[in-house]
């Protein structure tokens, strides 16, 4: 990927970050963290050198990447997480039918 193309990725995943879009459920973000902390891409902070900010993988923000559910570690530590597909009209009446052919005892 390209600079150009680097840049873009970021930004959208940085968008997704702050405005929670894609988000995963707290604990895999913290898992991801806990990984990302240990790793040896993770490069860190100029102002805080004892927490890690970056991944020299990716050239991400950690605590951005970390908090978008689609993101993956490019290491391969972590994988993209996977939402639960929405509920529609269709899901709640296939429910309803499979219920109404084997009501509950």
């Amino acid at each position: 990927m390209g600079c150009c193309g680097k840049i873009a990725k970021g930004a959208a995943g940085v968008t997704k970050a702050v405005t929670h879009i894609d988000r995963p459920v707290a604990n895999v973000i913290e898992a991801r963290r806990m990984l990302c902390r240990v790793c040896e891409h993770a490069v860190p902070c100029p102002a805080v050198p004892a927490r890690k900010c970056f991944c020299d993988r990716c050239d991400c923000i950690l605590r951005a990447k970390t908090a978008v559910a689609s993101e993956a570690c490019p290491a391969g530590k972590w994988a993209a997480h996977q939402h639960p597909p929405p509920v529609t009209t269709d899901s709640v009446m296939s429910v309803t039918t499979a219920l109404e052919g084997n009501p509950a005892p």
